[in-house]
């Protein structure tokens, strides 16, 4: 499981650029391999979900501290463009105390999300609890690649019913 820790000392990323490295080296699908469970059994931790801007901006309102700072996987991945996440609750206090994100009211940290509407929105359970929310770069995001490689990990929410058993 990726915890507040793993994230502050720049562990998690690391392991995002090796797990992005291992899929690219793949001559077949992750999904056809042997690292199959081990990823499955990571990203399970992690409980990825696909939101709408809406969405993400529940998590904010809801949160006590919110920070705003480049993506996880920003630092591994120099040349991605940039955009944001937004880190809250015990992840933001980490975040800012490393000097990777800045303290936001709820307004900048929905105003930085806005700034990128082309690229999806993932909220992750970082220490077991939703604290990340991230405009993902689909090119080296550890979710999406898995996805492409025939593995579902993203949870998605089709009703508003399924929306609301997921809050």
């Amino acid at each position: 499981m990726a915890t507040i820790d793993d994230y502050q000392s720049g562990k998690a990323a690391k392991a995002v650029r090796m797990a992005y490295d291992t899929m690219n080296m793949l001559e077949k699908p992750l999904a056809e391999t042997e690292f199959a469970g081990i990823f499955a059994k990571n990203v399970k931790k992690l409980t990825p979900l696909a939101v709408g801007g809406e969405r993400a901006f529940e998590y904010i309102r809801k949160a006590n501290r919110c920070a705003v700072g480049e993506r996880l996987c920003k630092c591994e991945f120099l040349e991605a463009p940039s955009s944001c996440a937004v880190f809250l609750e015990e992840l933001a206090d980490a975040m800012v105390e490393s000097g990777k994100a800045k303290y936001a009211s709820k307004e900048e940290a929905m105003a930085a999300l806005s700034k990128h509407k082309a690229r999806p929105l993932i909220v992750s359970k970082i220490s077991g609890k939703y604290m990340e929310i991230c405009r993902t770069w689909l090119e080296n995001c550890f979710y999406w690649n898995m996805e492409k490689h025939g593995m579902k990990c993203i949870q998605r929410h089709t009703t508003f019913s399924q929306m609301l058993t997921a809050i």
